[in-house]
């Protein structure tokens, strides 16, 4: 590696995001070992950019031990979420760090002790669909200390295949849910809407399961936490097909229609994404007596910018430098290190002292890991 000597593993290396992932981590001068389960994609790709291959099925406790001989860190790349816990029980038993870009965050969480005594980090959803929210809401918590109430916005291009069927599973298994008080609340997808402004204009957006009242309230203590999205694809229309079928999703003949209808559903260059589709992730926190802050990063398409995230997050742990136990994106990495990578940027007030917010993400070049300077590897 070119961190430390140390090893990082990319789990799912052969799908869409896992590849895009590899193939940034070599951009970047790192020398990652691939695993999947899929001995001979795995390999191909192995092969093809010059690195090592391991493979191991999920249902084998000791082929995945295995596998994780000798690393580091796991940046586990597959979804949706219900694949989780083979791996993180892998990395707490041989003693790795644990990243996923779409695992569950209640069920990581809920093993904090164990990986306290194992000296390991377990770290969810370090990519695009959380490491911006986190870092944004964690700053904005720093302009605002008494913050109680934060909402955030997030405006996204067209869900891939697999994002589809990953928020499948969120609603079947968790609902859609807000915090309130230091709460957890179930309420119907989409019943609150958010307006929220970013470079290009306003932007509305329904209330959407993301995970952010699990992060965010662990990450700034904000007892009051809702996320939203907005969406070309999400009409009102959409929306309440999405609510009536939201508490039927348990019944398994529904939820495999469900599933058969995103799968089938079309999606632009394999992503669900405009290749010039840019992300925006909006926040604004409130106090009790009435004040706000709010600020927004703008991010590359969803999934580069989760490649990026997820293995700014990997090089952190791979420095040995960083909290041990389950923990959140926030923890690991901070609001400029995000920034510094190429093509993000965020609002002015969120900048450094003397620096520009408006600029390129070059401009935002130090972060909790030192200098990220970072060729973009796509």
């Amino acid at each position: 590696m070119a961190v430390n000597d140390k090893i990082l593993l990319i789990y799912g290396a052969n799908g869409f995001t896992g590849a895009l992932t590899a193939r940034r981590a070599v951009g970047w001068g790192m020398r990652p070992v691939l695993g999947g389960r899929d001995g001979r994609a795995v390999g191909a790709l192995a092969a093809e950019l010059g690195l090592e291959s391991r493979t191991a099925p999920l249902t084998d406790p000791g082929a995945l031990d295995g596998m994780l001989e000798g690393v580091d860190v796991l940046l586990n790349c597959v979804g949706p979420p219900t694949v989780v816990p083979p791996l993180v029980q892998a990395a707490l038993r041989t003693g790795t760090h644990y990243l996923d870009i779409a695992g569950d965050c209640e069920y990581v969480y809920s093993l904090d002790r164990h990986a306290e005594a194992a000296r390991v980090a377990l770290c969810p959803m370090a990519g695009y669909d959380l490491v911006p929210n986190d870092v944004l809401a964690v700053r904005l918590k720093e302009l605002l200390p008494d913050a109680t109430h934060v909402d955030v916005g997030v405006l996204a291009g067209g869900a891939s295949q697999g994002s589809s069927e990953t928020v499948l599973v969120l609603l079947r298994d968790k609902g859609t849910q807000v915090r309130e008080d230091g709460l957890l609340r179930m309420v119907p997808f989409g019943s609150r809407r958010l307006s929220f402004d970013g470079p290009d204009g306003r932007h509305d957006g329904y209330l959407f399961p993301f995970p952010d009242p699990y992060t965010l309230w662990r990450s700034t203590g904000i007892p009051n936490i809702a996320a939203y999205v907005s969406s070309a694809e999400l009409s009102a229309a959409t929306v309440r097909v999405t609510r009536w079928v939201e508490p039927r999703l348990t019944n398994r003949t529904v939820f495999r229609l469900a599933r058969w209808g995103a799968r089938r559903r079309p999606s632009v260059n394999r992503t669900g994404e405009p290749a010039d589709q840019r992300s925006l992730v909006w926040a604004r926190v409130r106090n009790g007596r009435g004040g706000t802050v709010e600020g927004w990063i703008e991010t590359p398409p969803g999934y580069g910018s989760t490649a990026a995230l997820s293995l700014l997050c990997a090089r952190r742990l791979l420095t040995g430098n960083h909290p041990v136990g389950a923990c959140t994106p926030a923890s690991l990495v901070d609001l400029d290190a995000v920034l510094g990578l190429p093509g993000f940027r965020g609002s002015a007030n969120l900048a450094p002292p003397g620096r520009s917010g408006r600029g390129s993400g070059s401009e935002w070049s130090r972060g909790v890991i030192g200098v990220v300077a970072t060729p973009d590897g796509d």
